[in-house]
């Protein structure tokens, strides 16, 4: 895995000598992952992609966080769901498993399901291999911990972070890709994979919400 930040930005030359140096001392490597952004994956033509996968990085990790074009707007993500869905699409063509991400409770409150349904109708249309579910945990001095501190926004709490989570899940339609809720900042921990397993994550899902415990 190339961490460090979104390493998707380096320059094609540097991407070549990195991954033809891992495949040399690393022969037994089963692919290679980074994280990136969709104006990451914009700012690469065609045939980067393409010359990058043939090298072996076969695995984007990308943070979709909304499908709403407001809260987009709201994070300064640089960029809209039509944008995300054609640069996600881009890196499938080329045969990279796709792991997106987004965050819960990052919506203002009167549109928080609403923010639901237009992400889960965004990670319908982008069809990853898995999503992985994160709620917000402000800091200090962040746009969000600065928000809550001086009352302009609520800290969400228990109650609407499940039911948000539970819009998404119905308004998301994968086909054979995973969703996971199982980051530490979630109140529950369940993955499915759908549509097979819608049923298991919505059981995990009203457990919580019915005050039982959900594993």
């Amino acid at each position: 895995f190339v961490s460090d930040g979104n390493a998707l930005p380096m320059p094609a030359g540097r991407w070549k000598g990195l991954l033809e140096n891992m495949g040399a001392r690393l022969p037994w490597g089963e692919g290679v992952g980074t994280f990136a952004t969709g104006m990451d994956i914009g700012a690469k033509s065609d045939g980067e992609l393409g010359a990058l996968r043939d090298l072996g990085l076969d695995r984007l990790y990308v943070g979709v966080e909304s499908g709403h074009a407001g809260v987009l707007k709201l994070v300064d993500k640089g960029i809209d769901p039509e944008g995300l869905l054609l640069q996600c699409g881009r890196a499938k063509k080329f045969g990279m498993t796709l792991v997106v991400s987004v965050v819960l409770g990052i919506a203002p409150e009167e549109h928080f399901l609403e923010n639901a349904r237009a992400t889960g109708k965004l990670l319908s249309a982008i069809n990853p291999d898995e999503i992985g579910v994160t709620m917000l945990l402000p800091q200090r001095g962040s746009m969000f911990g600065k928000a809550i501190a001086d009352g302009s926004m609520p800290l969400p709490d228990r109650e609407r972070l499940i039911a948000e989570l539970r819009e998404l899940y119905l308004h998301t339609e994968l086909d054979g890709g995973v969703f996971n809720a199982t980051h530490s900042s979630c109140y529950l921990s369940f993955s499915a994979r759908l549509p097979g397993q819608r049923e298991h994550g919505l059981t995990s899902i009203d457990a919580v919400l019915a005050g039982e415990d959900a594993a």
